[in-house]
């Protein structure tokens, strides 16, 4: 997978196109800039599970019971450019 860098306000924030042509961007590193955003407040929101499962349901994919099985997001551990949270698209414009 190809990751190309954004920068905002000299921070790079990683974006990737995985093989079915989607766009998934690094939320990790698209809250650093900001002081108190974190990608586990976000993903505790209470009304996050019922917009995943509506885009689901727009998209023809199986809804879930618990966010992180949700092929919108996808947690990649380790060091480098590609570890982090990356969220899909849609859930990256909710998420910014």
């Amino acid at each position: 997978m190809n990751v190309v860098n954004f920068n905002y306000e000299g921070n790079e924030i990683p974006f990737r196109v995985n093989e079915n042509g989607e766009v998934f961007m690094n939320a990790t590193k698209m809250a650093e800039p900001f002081e108190g955003k974190r990608v586990k407040n976000f993903l505790r929101g209470k009304d996050l599970s019922e917009y995943i499962n509506a885009s689901h349901e727009s998209k023809l994919i199986t809804q879930i019971r618990v966010i992180a099985e949700s092929p919108m997001i996808q947690v990649v551990r380790g060091r480098g450019e590609d570890s982090g949270t990356w969220f899909q698209e849609d859930l990256a414009l909710r998420y910014s």
